[in-house]
Formats: C-alpha cells, sequence, structure tokens
C-alpha cells in the first residue's frame, strides 16, 4: 500500500514537529544535568578550599601556641639573668661603698689626730673639711643602710 503524498508530507510534518518539540526538552535535560555536575565540583572544590584554611588555621595555631611557650621560657630564663647581673652588681657595688665608708672613716680619724697632734686650733678650712667628711660618710651609712633593707627584702621576695 503506497501511501500519498499528502500522507508522507503529513509525517514528515509529524516528525519535524515532533523533533522541534521534543529538541527543546531533551536540551533543557542535557544543560541541567551539566549544572548538577558542575556545581557538585563548584562544591568540591569550595569544601578543598575550606578543608586547606582549615588546615592552615590549625597549623598557624600550633606555631602560635608553640612561639608563646619559648617566648614565656626565654622570658623566665631572661629574668633569673637580669636577677643574677643585678644581684652581682649590687654586691659589687655595696662593696665598693663600704669600701669607700672605711677610707672616709680614717681619712676623718687622720684629719682629727693631726690637728690634735700640732697643739694649734683647729683653722676654717680643716673644720669644714671635717664636717664634709663626716656628712659625706653619714650620706654613705644611711645609703648601705638602705640598701641592705631593699637586698633583705629582695631575697625574701624570690624564697
Amino acid at each position: 500500500m503506497a501511501l500519498s503524498d499528502a500522507a508522507v508530507i503529513a509525517a514528515i510534518g509529524a516528525v519535524v514537529a515532533l523533533a522541534s518539540t521534543l529538541s527543546p526538552i531533551i536540551q533543557s535535560v542535557i544543560s541541567s544535568r551539566q549544572r548538577r555536575k558542575e556545581k557538585a565540583e563548584d562544591y568540591a572544590r569550595q569544601d578543598a578550599v575550606a578543608a586547606q584554611a582549615a588546615e592552615a588555621a590549625r597549623l598557624l595555631l600550633a606555631a602560635n601556641e608553640r612561639v608563646a611557650r619559648q617566648t614565656a621560657t626565654a622570658t623566665i630564663e631572661t629574668q633569673g639573668q637580669l636577677r643574677q647581673i643585678h644581684t652581682l652588681v649590687n654586691s659589687k657595688l655595696t662593696e665598693e661603698m663600704k669600701g669607700r665608708l672605711v677610707a672616709l672613716d680614717a681619712q676623718i680619724v687622720l684629719t682629727e689626730r693631726l690637728d690634735a697632734a700640732t697643739g694649734i686650733d683647729s683653722t676654717d678650712a680643716t673644720r669644714t673639711a671635717l664636717a664634709n667628711l663626716r656628712h659625706t660618710a653619714d650620706e654613705l651609712r644611711h645609703s648601705l643602710a638602705e640598701r641592705e633593707i631593699l637586698t633583705e627584702d629582695a631575697a625574701r621576695s624570690r624564697e
């Protein structure tokens, strides 16, 4: 049975109409699948970047904690060394001050004896010099007494 030309043309028209109707639907399905695949890949990239950022933050925090511990240890060691240096310097200075006081006391005694041995009344210059020596010696004694108190307080505070 042979189809008429009109039937063939109608069949071709139906196929063309069906193809033109299905083509956008098929294209939409394909595009939709591609978008879902791209979104999944994008989410996977974002998750990988977030994981790298979290690891970097964890490493940075660990490094900061390590530096803080090292700094605290170094600070404690430095403070101990500074205390030791301070103690040594203070000890040396105190010894120097004591030696100076002994020399001043000896100078006062010698000046008084020399003045007494001459049998002549002291001059104003001698009396002024002796007064200055005594004043300086008294100030030195006072400074040494204060240093001793401060040293004892510091020793008690370290205990």
